[in-house]
């Protein structure tokens, strides 16, 4: 994980505030995951003075409730431990972050993509597409430095690594002779991947390897470096080393065609490419560039090294300043007391406060008035109110179990926030740091329920008028 300060006044790099710390992501216990993330954090804001930190902008890769801050991450080999969990409402209750700083959280392919049009457009250069090549397949439409919201000519939410592969585009280049054998294998490949990122992605090119070395009963690799290490082995070429130069190719014809339609449409002056991946463009560039063919005018910008640590840094400050400026960066204090949108009176807390109102009337007698809340003593001391007290009895109830889970249940009309804030406040005090975990994230999209239910709803019903013969 990398982490630095950003100067928003210039958008630079502070000097030698970058530091990649190691988070073992793919570990299947949340706790590590969670302990290696908060370290990273700390570690940044230990240099700075918190009097000067205007808010918090993080780079994360989806799927993502995004001004939640919540994981939804399952499928990819990295925190899948963590679903559900409110890293907002985690950063702010472990690493003591005032509330009245925000937490921003941004699509990580956008922040490289709002970061790279910083370092590449010029005057020329109003759009530009993004395209990260790492454990997944990322991209950003960019135009006029920020992420459209609604584009006819781009696809939905700029995302590319869900869309069928187009091969079918190559058509010519079946002779083309820079190619070579390798587009023998473009028919098998097109029907065995069902989206771009199976293939475009380090796990599609070790799937691509594996799959071939499996076949032949070699010795399989695991590690994309490895791959890369002998796809440039010179001299005769063997088995593995010709298997691993063609899964570059493909993968280099794939990116180019992915990126054709868009191209032909959005007509973007820069096309830049980051990632891991990225550090082996000597293997993938010349088919890209042959399944790209004529783009004139198209510039490929390529990042790596120090640059892939810093453009995302700066493309998620862009948008913190962004939403910012929109004021629609909520922080932790944006709770809002006045929730109520009635002039019906408040149910009163406690007895005393309808005894007392009571004695106002004109018996002014509270046993002989009415009373328009009735109750039933069950007792004094039997119903513990506010915050703190409810914070010390999940302490007691936590340490009573081996994995210290408490589950709270309420109606939508709760707030949340508040609730949970109000809670998180009232734990600290008692030195307890609680992580929460956010139904949210398990609730379905919409366009799921509505696809389940549909068989189910039948034909509206069509109203007309009898006519007699």
């Amino acid at each position: 994980m990398t982490t630095g300060m950003v100067n928003i006044s210039s958008m630079e790099i502070i000097n030698e505030s970058i530091h990649r710390t190691p988070v073992r992501a793919n570990d299947s216990k949340g706790n590590v995951v969670i302990d290696d993330l908060l370290n990273a954090f700390k570690l940044s804001l230990s240099q700075i003075d918190k009097n000067n930190l205007r808010g918090i902008a993080i780079a994360m890769p989806g799927p993502f409730l995004y001004e939640a801050g919540v994981f939804k991450i399952r499928t990819l080999h990295k925190y899948g431990a963590l679903f559900g969990l409110d890293l907002k409402r985690l950063l702010y209750d472990h690493l003591d972050i005032p509330g009245e700083i925000p937490i921003y959280f941004k699509n990580d392919a956008d922040c490289f993509g709002l970061g790279a049009f910083r370092e590449f457009a010029d005057q020329k250069s109003d759009r530009l597409i993004s395209v990260t090549l790492g454990t997944g397949f990322g991209s950003a439409f960019i135009e006029a430095g920020k992420v459209p919201d609604n584009h006819e000519i781009i696809p939905k939410d700029g995302n590319l690594y869900d869309l069928p592969l187009q091969f079918k585009q190559l058509g010519s280049l079946k002779t083309h002779p820079t190619n070579g054998p390798v587009l023998d294998q473009i028919e098998k490949v097109a029907f065995k991947y069902k989206k771009a990122e199976d293939l475009i992605s380090s796990r599609g090119l070790l799937q691509y390897v594996n799959d071939c070395l499996n076949a032949a009963n070699e010795d399989l690799i695991i590690d994309i470096q490895d791959l890369a290490c002998k796809a440039r082995i010179e001299g005769d070429h063997d088995f593995l080393t010709s298997i691993c130069r063609e899964a570059f190719s493909i993968l280099g014809l794939g990116l180019a065609t992915s990126l054709k339609p868009w191209i032909n449409e959005f007509d973007p002056h820069v096309i830049v490419i980051g990632g891991g991946i990225a550090n082996a463009s000597d293997l993938f560039l010349p088919s890209f560039y042959a399944g790209l063919g004529d783009a004139p005018g198209l510039k490929v910008e390529l990042v790596h090294g120090k640059k892939m640590d810093c453009i995302p840094l700066t493309g998620a400050a862009t948008g913190l300043m962004e939403g910012l400026a929109k004021n629609n960066t909520p922080h932790l204090g944006a709770c809002v007391n006045a929730w109520r949108k009635t002039h019906q009176p408040i149910l009163p807390q406690r007895v005393e406060d309808v005894i007392a109102e009571a004695s106002k009337g004109p018996l002014n007698a509270p046993d002989q008035s009415y009373r328009i809340y009735p109750w039933s003593s069950i007792g004094s001391q039997k119903i513990n109110a506010g915050f703190d007290s409810f914070a010390g009895l999940l302490q007691k109830i936590a340490l009573k179990g081996d994995k210290s889970i408490v589950a709270l249940d309420g109606f939508a009309a709760v707030d949340w926030d508040f609730l949970c804030t109000s809670i998180s406040q009232a734990l600290s005090k008692l030195g307890v740091r609680a992580a929460w975990i956010s139904m949210e994230a398990f609730l379905k999209p919409d366009n799921e329920i509505e696809a389940l239910v549909n068989p189910y709803l039948g034909s509206p019903v069509q109203s007309g008028v009898l006519k007699r013969n």
